[in-house]
C-alpha cells in the first residue's frame, strides 16, 4: 500500500507543477482538494437531471463524433470518396495550376535572372552618377542660356528705343523741310 500512495503522491506534485508551475506556492490550495471540490460540485448539478446522466455516459462517442478526422475515417465507400473528389475537380485543377505557376516562377528566382541583381545594382548606380552630372550641365546650360535670353532682350529693347528715337527725329525733319501746300 505504501508504493502506492507515494506513486499517487508523486503523480498529485506533477499535476501540482503542471498547474501552477515550478515556483513555489504560497498562498495556493493543493489539486487535490480543488479536484474533489469540483468532481463533488458536478455530481451534485447532475444528481437531479435524469436526463444529462445518458450524455455524460456516450461523452467519448460524442467526442469521436466532433473528431475532424471522423468523416475522412469512418466507413465511406469508395464512391463516396470519388463523387466528393470529382465535385471538387475544377478547384483540384485550379491548385494544381497555380502550383504549377509558383514552381515556374520558383525556377526564374532561383535561376540566372534574379542572379544579375548585384550587376544590375552596380550599373543602376553608374547610371545614376551619371544622370546627377548631365543634371548639373543642363542646370548650368539652361542658367547660361537665360543670361542670353536677358541679354538678347536688352539688346532689341534698346534698339527699339533708338529707332524710335531716330524715327521721331527723321519724323522732325521731315516736317521741318516740308513745303506748306496751299489749295
Amino acid at each position: 500500500m505504501e508504493p502506492d500512495l507515494a506513486a499517487l503522491t508523486k503523480r498529485m506534485e506533477r499535476l501540482e507543477e503542471r498547474t501552477f508551475g515550478s515556483k513555489p506556492r504560497v498562498h495556493q490550495e493543493p489539486v487535490l482538494h480543488r479536484l474533489s471540490e469540483f468532481s463533488t460540485d458536478v455530481g451534485n448539478s447532475l444528481a437531479g437531471h435524469d436526463r444529462i446522466t445518458p450524455i455524460i455516459k456516450r461523452l467519448d462517442e460524442l467526442e469521436m463524433y466532433l473528431d475532424p478526422m471522423f468523416a475522412e475515417t469512418s466507413s465511406q465507400t469508395d464512391r463516396v470518396k470519388q463523387s466528393v473528389v470529382l465535385s471538387q475537380a475544377d478547384q483540384i485543377q485550379q491548385d494544381y495550376n497555380t502550383l504549377e505557376q509558383i514552381k515556374d516562377l520558383g525556377s526564374e528566382v532561383n535561376g540566372g535572372k534574379m542572379g544579375d541583381i548585384e550587376e544590375a545594382s552596380r550599373k543602376m548606380e553608374e547610371l545614376k552618377k551619371i544622370q546627377f552630372e548631365e543634371r548639373a550641365q543642363s542646370d548650368a546650360l539652361n542658367r547660361q542660356t537665360l543670361e542670353l535670353v536677358e541679354k538678347y532682350n536688352k539688346i532689341i529693347t534698346d534698339l527699339t528705343s533708338a529707332f524710335l528715337q531716330a524715327d521721331a527725329t527723321v519724323a522732325a525733319a521731315e516736317e521741318k523741310t516740308k513745303k506748306p501746300v496751299y489749295y
